[in-house]
């Protein structure tokens, strides 16, 4: 693609979900110098000086005058293109401001959130992945959005098990009673070890910082509220890298099916204990797809990567080449293999994945927080609780059938909130209309909530909290010139590519009439010089170039010598069957082959005896061969031919053939088929180079040899050549085919001249020189 400017692609934070809607107003007025104007649009000194160095590398012939006049040019033509496209409203559709907000969003986000932060949060996870926790827990379940009351009832209960536990109860028998985990029931609330970034961000910092033996404070997740109980802290137990041999347990298998399964688990484990080739036996029993064709090989885990069971297994295991016993887990029964165990992860190693994690999950709301908190105070945001208490206070339950409207009043022009940066002069006033638009697009069903109050609320913290972002984003060009830039140069690229596509590239392909007629006015700059049509056969000694010299100069197809090592199919007191078991797999194989490669052809040749009847027992024999490999194995029928030679060719003393035959041939229509053969025993035997041309002076075995029709052999760095030259072709024109690709490559150039033409006859460009001349320093 050639879209000049930079693409970033990866997951977008909620951080900057909304594009800012309100209107920012400057308090500040500054003139920069004016370099020049194409048309209407001004071009500062600023904006030229960063362009120019940015894009010339050539650091001694910076702001020399002829230096700066040449990039002045480029930079005008691309000026012209980016003012065309604004003039024709490309960056107005959908499409466009759907992609460059999708770009828009990745660029602010280093100015927003600073990289300290994000550095602190990586090795924070690094640092708690060096130790696997062993915890329990007691889950109370309450929304993030439940009402006030339900968050309290949930909290004081969370908070009398808590005291319980403290006082002495049994953690576990507690967490089988009151968990609302659905696993409390099950283990005692016991999660098993788990390491960082294994846990939601809250939760982990609770059992990171709970001694062993100790219970946490009450901590709220997403989930709701818990307290832990840690049981033990060890050091990371590292890598392990083991492959398994999975018998599946179906759904609903029956009390005798099962035990039959879980036998055949032992059986196979006890076979793999004795010595049994373990790929023999992943590829034999073993039911995990994904696996089977690799040995049964998993990818490397660590603790907390996989279901308990497999992994307690795995991690039990000591020694490489050491096999568990069969194991039991929700999938089926494993049998595990170690290959590898212990290596510890460098914090290079993992700190690119590391950070990509921290940005998607749980973590970033505590960047998002900070960020928040210092976006608020760096713009003196206001708000005004009468205001919004008032706003508030009209919402009915209508907001939570998620079909709330608002009526016009003069209460939606009152101010509900402001922001103000002083530092670069600009304001920006949020009114009751904005917010009250904001709960009308965004308002949803929500039958889990009892108060419409509570639920504008919880939109007012989302909708003050874009607009805090919104507002930042809105003045990030006046407090980073470089952003500024970037974000322009992103925006303008978008432009220039949409308008070279549709005046240049896309029009010069698809104007067939106009490349036609450019082709006709200049085809004598599309010429082929003398050439040669040759094939070139490289071989690794002269025994090989020897056996494929025949072949330089025969029209296809050619026969493949050696194809088979025994093409011949007998037939005994059956005379119209084949013994399956001998030649199946050959007629199978030939099958596969025909399927695979497109250019080759089987000759079936059928042979009777003259003792045999009926006398169409040849020709049936190679009906029933052609009938299986069409019908069976779906070849083209264009890809085999039959021959009936009845009792013609008999053996002889020399080649004692038994008449009662079918004999098969292969044949390719490319001499890449004789490669293969010759390259069975050597894939270095054999290189061939098909029929095509070259032009004089362009090939060094051509070079080297008799510019003329015939078959000419050299030898060059320890291989042997055969260049068969079979015909010499004089100059010529090209056709607009051969010419094709030249000719849209040079129709795109004139179109683009064309289109600089009328653009400077539409836009006029006028240069500040006095401006121009300060620039000049050497």
């Amino acid at each position: 693609m050639r879209k000049i400017y930079f693409l970033l692609v990866a997951c977008l934070s909620a951080l900057f979900a909304c594009k800012t809607t309100q209107k920012t107003t400057s308090t500040k007025k500054t003139q920069e110098p004016i370099l020049m104007y194409v048309g209407d649009m001004p071009i500062t000194v600023g904006e030229f000086k960063y362009v120019y160095e940015k894009n010339n590398p050539n650091k001694d012939s910076l702001y020399v005058e002829k230096s700066l006049r040449d990039y002045l040019d480029l930079y005008t033509k691309f000026k012209l293109k980016v003012l065309d496209g604004i003039k024709n409203g490309i960056d107005t559709t959908r499409e466009f401001q759907t992609e460059y907000y999708g770009y828009e969003v990745q660029l602010v986000r280093p100015y927003l959130i600073p990289k300290e932060v994000t550095d602190k949060l990586v090795r924070e996870a690094y640092d708690r992945m060096q130790e696997e926790i062993n915890a329990s827990h007691i889950l109370i379940r309450v929304s993030p959005e439940a009402d006030p009351k339900d968050t309290l009832t949930a909290y004081e209960k969370i908070k009398k098990i808590r005291e319980r536990a403290l006082k002495g109860e049994s953690f576990e028998k507690l967490a089988q009673d009151f968990s609302e985990d659905p696993s409390g029931s099950a283990n005692g609330g016991n999660l098993g070890y788990f390491t960082g970034l294994k846990m939601v961000y809250p939760f982990e910092t609770a059992a990171y910082k709970t001694p062993k033996g100790q219970i946490s404070d009450i901590v709220r997740t997403e989930f709701g509220y818990h307290i832990i109980k840690v049981l033990d802290r060890r050091p990371t137990s590292g890598k392990v890298t083991a492959a398994h041999i999975m018998l599946r347990t179906a759904k609903g298998i029956s009390a005798e099916d099962s035990i039959a399964l879980r036998k055949k688990a032992f059986e196979i484990y006890e076979r793999a204990k004795k010595g049994e080739e373990w790929g023999k036996l992943v590829a034999q029993f073993s039911e995990d797809a994904n696996t089977k064709n690799s040995n049964g090989q998993l990818r490397e885990f660590g603790v907390g990567d996989l279901i308990p069971e497999f992994e307690n297994a795995a991690f039990a295991l000591k020694n490489p080449g050491e096999i568990s016993e069969p194991v039991l887990s929700p999938y089926g029964w494993h049998i595990i293999k170690l290959i590898s165990k212990g290596r510890k992860e460098t914090f290079e190693e993992v700190e690119t994945s590391i950070r990509n994690r921290v940005q998607r999950d749980s973590r970033s709301e505590v960047s998002k927080s900070l960020v928040l908190a210092r976006l608020r105070k760096e713009n003196n945001l206001k708000i005004n609780d009468k205001v919004l208490k008032k706003a508030i206070s009209a919402v009915d339950s209508s907001l939570l059938r998620g079909n709330w409207d608002f009526k016009e009043d003069k209460f939606l022009k009152e101010i509900i909130a402001n922001f103000e940066n002083k530092q670069v002069g600009k304001k920006q006033n949020i009114s009751v209309r904005d917010f009250y638009f904001y709960l009308k697009t965004r308002q949803q069903q929500r039958p889990d909530l009892k108060d419409a109050k509570h639920y504008a609320n919880l939109l007012w913290q989302r909708f003050i909290d874009d607009e805090t972002v919104n507002f930042e984003k809105s003045i990030l060009p006046d407090k980073f010139y470089d952003y500024k830039m970037l974000a322009q140069e992103y925006r303008e690229g978008m432009i220039l590519f949409a308008m070279m596509n549709d005046k240049v590239w896309a029009k010069a392909i698809k104007d067939t009439t106009g490349a036609k007629q450019f082709y006709e006015k200049n085809k004598e700059k599309y010429r082929w010089g003398e050439r040669a049509f040759a094939t070139i056969f490289d071989a690794a000694n002269e025994n090989i170039l020897k056996q494929v010299e025949e072949y330089a100069g025969e029209k296809p197809p050619y026969l493949l010598k050696g194809y088979f090592e025994n093409n011949i199919i007998k037939y005994g007191k059956d005379q119209m069957k084949y013994d399956e078991k001998e030649y199946l797999g050959l007629i199978n194989e030939v099958g596969e082959a025909l399927n695979k490669d497109a250019n080759l052809l089987l000759e079936i040749s059928g042979h009777m005896d003259k003792t045999e009847r009926p006398k169409t027992l040849s020709a049936d024999r190679t009906k029933v061969i052609f009938d299986y490999l069409y019908q069976i194995k779906r070849i083209n029928a264009n890809q085999a031919i039959r021959k009936d030679f009845g009792s013609s060719m008999p053996g002889t003393k020399k080649n004692p053939k038994p008449n009662s035959r079918v004999e098969l041939q292969m044949y390719s229509y490319a001499l890449s088929g004789i490669e293969k053969v010759i390259n069975k025993s050597n894939a270095l035997n054999l290189k061939v180079t098909e029929l095509k041309p070259y032009e004089k002076g362009t090939n060094d075995l051509l070079n080297a040899v008799p510019w003329k029709e015939g078959k000419h052999r050299l030898q060059r760095n320890g291989r042997y050549f055969l260049v068969h030259i079979s015909s010499i072709e004089a100059p010529r024109t090209k056709t607009f085919e051969e010419a094709r690709g030249n000719i849209i490559q040079d129709y795109q150039v004139f179109l683009e001249k064309e289109w600089i033409d009328e653009l400077q006859k539409k836009y006029p460009v006028k240069i500040q020189e006095e401006e121009f001349k300060k620039l000049v320093k050497k």
